[in-house]
């Protein structure tokens, strides 16, 4: 017979070995246990982190459903064709961005889509596998766009009731929605800014004059708008990178900001070399006769220098050069005469 000490040491063993096999078992039961809240309202975002500074780019970010594999130790079944669909009825959907005055300053934005669960689709009570994906990988210069795949399992109860869970099918954690990012940042150097300053040098500069300018981009995707300060406040706002005329004075620049790579820059002072200044351009790709061009690959800064010095012109010079001459001829020759005419006379 059993001793009662050993009977209670058996029973803390059974009792803990079934503890652990019911902490070993909580992944498996959370990893297939559904969001409890029904189909309605199902539906994908899509996230853009942007630089502050930036307009949300005008453009559409794509994505698919597709049936996801089986996985027949979770009881899951690969989801039947078009079981989940977007709200246009079709298995490939988009996600559409459109820039506003309010962008600037944020850091982020999200929409969404709906997802439709078709009950047709699916005969029989079980768990449905699909993933979605963003299939857009290119198409605005700047973006960074989203490797992500989504796990969406799709739950028939046998009274008729649907459910759903959506996972990361690269780490297979649970997820309460299913969010895809994307970014377009400064500080990772997906845009860049340019600036453009001025100074004025020299004795006989124009501290307090206006400077005139144009300024275009030439954009490298479709619809882009930019935000324009100046001395670190609004200037123009929305602007679709066509000719534009600003002023600076000694001291002051002009910053575009979020210029994607490949675009292209022109800008010209409109009175370089004039009025007695002699300009010089700075940074620029290339620059000729007060016009810089180039192309954005990083953060630039092209610097306008207008130098005026107080050395006399060298027409003045020229002018009274003749009469110098002149003088100083007739002077020697004078001096000469003198001279013979003295040692003559002894």
């Amino acid at each position: 017979m059993m001793s009662k000490a050993k009977f209670m040491k058996k029973m803390t063993a059974v009792v803990i070995a079934g503890a652990m096999m019911t902490v070993m078992a909580v992944p498996v039961m959370a990893a297939t246990s559904p969001i409890g809240e029904g189909v309605d309202g199902l539906k994908i975002s899509k996230t853009l982190e942007k630089y502050a500074n930036s307009y949300i780019p005008n453009t559409a970010f794509s994505f698919e459903i597709t049936p996801g594999a089986a996985d027949p130790d979770n009881k899951v079944e690969s989801g039947p064709a078009g079981g989940v669909t977007f709200g246009n009825g079709s298995t490939t959907g988009s996600i559409e961005f459109s820039s506003a005055k309010g962008d600037i300053g944020k850091n982020e934005e999200t929409k969404n889509a709906a997802l439709t669960v078709n009950v047709s689709s699916f005969a029989e009570p079980g768990i449905y596998r699909y993933v979605i994906k963003e299939s857009s990988t290119s198409g605005f210069e700047g973006i960074v766009y989203s490797a992500e795949k989504k796990i969406l399992d799709i739950y028939k109860y046998s009274d008729g009731s649907f459910d759903y869970r959506f996972f990361d099918e690269a780490t297979g954690d649970k997820l309460t929605e299913a969010t895809f990012t994307n970014t377009y940042n400064h500080a990772e150097g997906q845009v860049q800014d340019l600036t453009v300053s001025k100074t004025v040098t020299g004795k006989l500069g124009n501290m307090s004059k206006e400077f005139a300018f144009h300024i275009a981009i030439n954009s490298s995707n479709a619809g882009e708008v930019y935000y324009v300060t100046k001395n670190g406040e609004t200037a123009i706002e929305q602007w679709d990178g066509s000719s534009a005329a600003i002023t600076m004075k000694s001291g002051e620049s002009v910053t575009i900001h979020g210029l994607s790579a490949n675009d292209s820059y022109t800008i010209t002072e409109d009175e370089a070399n004039a009025n007695g200044y002699t300009t010089t351009i700075a940074n620029a790709g290339s620059s000729k006769d007060g016009t810089a061009a180039g192309k954005i690959t990083a953060d630039t800064n092209v610097s306008y220098t207008n130098a005026k010095d107080a050395t006399p012109p060298m027409g003045i010079v020229m002018d009274i050069a003749p009469y110098a001459i002149m003088v100083v001829a007739a002077f020697v020759l004078g001096f000469a005469f003198l001279r013979v005419r003295h040692y003559g006379k002894k």
